[in-house]
């Protein structure tokens, strides 16, 4: 995963730049090995100084994220070097289409935030992908978008895995500002995650598979 790579790269710079001003290790053991996880570090900083630890979920940040403590200026600030997002928003004027026509931009004041995005001509099997940063846990995927009696079906996929079926966008009539939610969708690890829509049929009383979306987001299920 290069973005994870990245970010890898990026902390073992900054660990290489603290070492000079790290306290020295316990037990003559190495800067590398000797990260403990703790709920709050016992040493409280003075002013000037900084310590490296993993916090244990307690308080500071969440079990096993890396956490950089350091007092200046008389105040003790706390740097979360490891924890990922757990919220994350995705538009849809800003995904990329994998399958069908180029999508097209309408902008309209009925919709929240005044626009939605749509694959013109639309057919089954049209898909896209979007994608954020996102901490390993359990969220809420929310979709906001336009019902009508031309919407299709659609099904998401992340990371490769389905986790909704058959969401079903059709209505009789327009109706801006429709929100579909799914609960319980496991996100399984730290970093870069892939979103997938894919068109999967239509409603027996649609007339086209047409998808109006506005946005995509998780929310966790707890903070």
């Amino acid at each position: 995963m290069p973005d994870l790579e990245k970010r890898v790269e990026s902390l073992e710079k900054l660990l290489s730049l603290m070492r000079p001003h790290l306290k020295a290790p316990m037990h003559g053991m190495s800067l590398w090995s000797n990260i403990e996880e703790r709920s709050t570090d016992p040493e409280d900083p003075p002013e000037g100084f900084g310590s490296l630890w993993l916090s244990d979920g307690t308080e500071q940040g969440d079990d096993g994220d890396l956490i950089f403590e350091r007092t200046a200026g008389a105040v003790t600030k706390y740097a979360n070097l490891t924890g990922m997002s757990k919220r994350a928003t995705m538009w849809h004027d800003e995904s990329i289409v994998t399958n069908g026509n180029a999508l097209t931009h309408a902008l309209n004041v009925a919709q929240r935030y005044a626009n939605y995005s749509y694959q013109d001509a639309a057919a089954n099997a049209d898909s896209f992908t979007n994608g954020c940063y996102l901490r390993a846990g359990t969220y809420t995927l929310y979709v906001l978008g336009v019902t009508h009696s031309s919407r299709g079906i659609i099904d998401w996929d992340l990371d490769g895995v389905e986790i909704v079926a058959n969401q079903d966008w059709y209505s009789a009539a327009t109706v801006y500002n429709v929100v579909k939610s799914t609960a319980a969708v496991a996100v399984t690890f730290d970093g870069w995650h892939l979103l997938q829509g894919t068109i999967d049929g239509k409603n027996g009383s649609a007339t086209d598979f047409r998808m109006s979306l506005t946005k995509f987001w998780f929310v966790p299920a707890s903070d």
